[in-house]
């Protein structure tokens, strides 16, 4: 994804991370991982479909894969959209 006011174009990155802190609190990856599937399928539905959401191994980080086969906007609004997923389930006491 490109900035505005950028003037180099950069391509859209494959994948995005989230880390969450280290272990010892409830919040887990799979955890963060099986909400992100859950709210983008319902949000997103045409493009979930293409999306891949993997814990990876280092027990700590969730990635959204695929980014790049989507629409430029699209792909933007799921970043943003999950982002703020991931926020909620770090700060929510529910999760």
């Amino acid at each position: 994804m490109t900035n505005e006011g950028d003037t180099t174009a950069q391509p859209d990155p494959p994948e995005v991370t989230f880390t969450l802190p280290p272990r010892g609190a409830s919040k887990r990856p799979e955890h963060l991982a099986a909400l992100l599937e859950n709210t983008l399928r319902r949000e997103f539905p045409a493009a979930a479909k293409l999306l891949e959401i993997a814990c990876l191994p280092d027990g700590a980080t969730v990635a959204l894969r695929n980014l790049d086969q989507l629409d430029e906007e699209v792909a933007r609004k799921i970043t943003r959209r999950a982002d703020v997923v991931r926020n909620e389930f770090l700060i929510s006491p529910w999760y």
